[in-house]
């Protein structure tokens, strides 16, 4: 009688047991707080040899780890006596639209995708949100070409291309700006040490040198 009271004990605690994993099994789980996407300017570093200046070279502004994307604003700057923007376009398949979904039924908003001396800027969305949620184009997620600039260089220096906090902002559906991170560029126009000027420099280097020597004997 009391193997069976115990089993029976046993049996009861074993459901109830079961029972709890069951109910907190079914309860929604919290997900991970997703953490800050970037914002690049990509590639981050190009040299510029002075034998390619006004040469065409490209660079993008992408998005990295993107989540919950509806609409993109950007203004990237620089010093406009080293560096030219020719042109900034949407590349094919870019990340506000990379299927075309939302450019062919006229819902692309593209406020504007513009460029002057020393900066350019970009803002896109999309004219009904809905819409595009039901399209599955938003959100936005993961990483993509938001804009091409077409670039040249026009004298020796190093420049920043980089994005001005107050005019650069992502935001979600409801407009919320999300927590971004920007990652800026650089751009440096160098000169070519070749064989000619270490032929020149050379000289200067030692006439430099043999100046300092007589200076400081003098001075003992």
């Amino acid at each position: 009688m009391l193997v069976r009271d115990l089993i029976k004990k046993e049996t009861i605690l074993l459901t109830t047991v079961a029972l709890a994993l069951l109910v907190l099994s079914s309860f929604p789980r919290a997900q991970a707080n997703p953490g800050p996407m970037t914002i690049q300017v990509y590639p981050n570093t190009v040299e510029v040899a002075p034998s390619n200046l006004f040469s065409i070279f490209e660079l993008e502004i992408r998005m990295i780890d993107a989540h919950d994307v509806a609409g993109v604003q950007f203004r990237v700057e620089w010093n406009s006596t080293i560096l030219n923007c020719t042109s900034i376009t949407r590349p094919t398949g870019h990340f506000m639209d990379p299927n075309g979904t939302e450019d062919v039924e006229g819902n692309l908003w593209v406020i504007y995708t513009r460029k002057g001396t020393g900066y350019a800027e970009y803002a896109v969305t999309y004219y009904d949100t809905a819409a595009a949620q039901s399209r599955g184009t938003v959100p936005r997620t993961g990483n993509g070409t938001l804009a091409r600039l077409t670039m040249n260089a026009t004298a020796l220096g190093v420049t920043e291309i980089h994005f001005i906090l107050s005019e650069t902002i992502i935001g979600d559906v409801s407009g919320t700006s999300l927590e971004t991170v920007m990652d800026d560029g650089r751009v440096t126009v160098i000169p070519e040490l070749n064989l000619t000027m270490l032929a020149l420099l050379l000289p200067m280097m030692a006439f430099v040198a043999l100046a300092t020597r007589k200076f400081l004997r003098k001075k003992d």
